[in-house]
């Protein structure tokens, strides 16, 4: 019994130790987003053309909502077939201080946290 709650102990600091690289991904992803910076936001997308194809209407959609500040809700992250996953939840705030609820999917990729979805 020990063994199986020691092991769960030292996953939960291993996962824990995870949330705070895969918040600041998302957090600099978005905020690149809203300023402009396609360079910038390009390099913490995914190298899958899905991931490209959602970075373009993530993109279309903060520009044609006039998005301007964003902050992190939650972030919750798991290790799934020996990859790391992860769920950032965020709030945007338009010019108009109208909210929307923002769920990034998120991985480790070449050892970075991108953008995948």
């Amino acid at each position: 019994m020990f063994l199986c709650c020691a092991g769960g102990a030292v996953f939960f600091g291993v996962s824990a130790s995870q949330t705070k690289p895969a918040t600041a991904a998302a957090e600099s992803y978005v905020n690149a987003v809203i300023a402009g910076d396609e360079g910038k936001a390009l390099q913490y997308v995914c190298g899958s053309s899905n991931a490209k194809s959602s970075h373009d209407s993530f993109t279309d959609f903060v520009h044609t909502n006039n998005i301007t500040d964003s902050y992190v809700v939650n972030t919750r992250v798991t290790l799934w077939n020996l990859s790391w996953e992860a769920t950032v939840q965020m709030k945007l705030t338009s010019s108009t201080g109208s909210q929307q609820d923002l769920e990034l999917p998120l991985a480790k990729e070449d050892g970075e946290w991108k953008v995948c979805g």
